[in-house]
């Protein structure tokens, strides 16, 4: 039987086009519906592969003016084309910051599409045929059978555990998912198992960088801006939001920032302490039962 797992996002990057939703639409189905949207890197150096056919990469427009500039440029597309590699089975693959080995690749028939993915084709299909009435359409019709986010059913292993059917893992991911293909020799913590860097190791990374950013901020003036520290002097714009300094509430007055980009991070974060703060408080109002008597 095999074995579910959380669902988790992988690699990729935005796409014009519509795109399947992570959604398990029968839980009871041994199969995981993944749809890449970010991704862990570990620390031993990973290949992309894809399930499908390379596409040949763009080159750069124009030429270096010396003999050594072309060389270096040479060296360049050929290790950019050797950091690619078509998926195969018994390559070693990075899910959910494991180690897994392929098994089997298959292609989805299109009436065993999921549901997701039919709804993204047919949006795809449709924005391409109004393009072709406005005369903006790009390339030909987009067929189920050359789509690039056409699904593949992919059995996944724990690298070692490759003849334990309790351990396969069964996903469908579109063919434009880019994997990280990990070489035979990897690094791993010790401690849990995960390809290094572990989640405990970037957890207490990110601690320790905001235990620093806590005990600097401590040393801001009431009248800095929250974000870099430096004071808003009279003739600058500002961003003040109500109620007491999140950040600060030993200060008195509410938390200000410059309104300049070098500040905008972190207004956005402070921004959405505010709101969940905001949020929490008006949960925690007592609402008025009426009188009873």
């Amino acid at each position: 039987m095999t074995r579910l797992t959380p669902l988790r996002a992988l690699l990729g990057g935005a796409r014009p086009a519509p795109r399947p939703h992570h959604r398990m639409d029968h839980p009871g189905d041994p199969t995981v519906i993944i749809y890449p949207s970010g991704y862990a890197a570990p620390h031993t150096a990973t290949k992309v592969g894809f399930v499908g056919p390379l596409a040949p990469l763009g080159r750069r427009i124009g030429r270096p003016s010396t003999a050594s500039g072309r060389l270096s440029q040479r060296i360049h597309e050929a290790r950019r084309d050797d950091g690619r590699v078509q998926l195969a089975p018994g390559m070693l693959v990075v899910h959910d910051r494991r180690p897994w080995r392929v098994l089997t690749i298959t292609e989805r028939e299109p009436a065993l599409w999921p549901a997701d993915y039919q709804t993204a084709f047919e949006d795809h299909h449709a924005t391409w045929m109004r393009c072709l009435v406005d005369g903006t359409a790009w390339g030909d019709e987009p067929q189920r059978a050359t789509w690039y986010q056409r699904p593949y059913a992919i059995a996944l292993a724990p690298d070692g555990r490759e003849d334990d059917p309790e351990a396969e893992l069964h996903l469908i991911a579109p063919a434009s998912h880019a994997w990280q293909v990990l070489p035979e020799h990897y690094a791993i913590c010790r401690a849990c198992g995960d390809l290094a860097p572990c989640r405990h190791e970037t957890a207490e990374h990110q601690a320790d960088e905001e235990t620093a950013l806590a005990r600097v901020r401590l040393t801001f003036p009431p009248d800095a801006c929250m974000g870099c520290g430096e004071a808003i002097a009279g003739r600058q714009k500002s961003v003040t939001f109500p109620g007491p300094n999140l950040w600060r509430p030993d200060l008195r007055g509410p938390a200000r920032f410059h309104a300049r980009n070098d500040c905008a991070s972190w207004v956005d974060v402070y921004r959405r302490d505010w709101q969940a703060a905001q949020q929490t408080a008006a949960q925690a109002q007592p609402t008025d039962a009426g009188d009873d008597r």
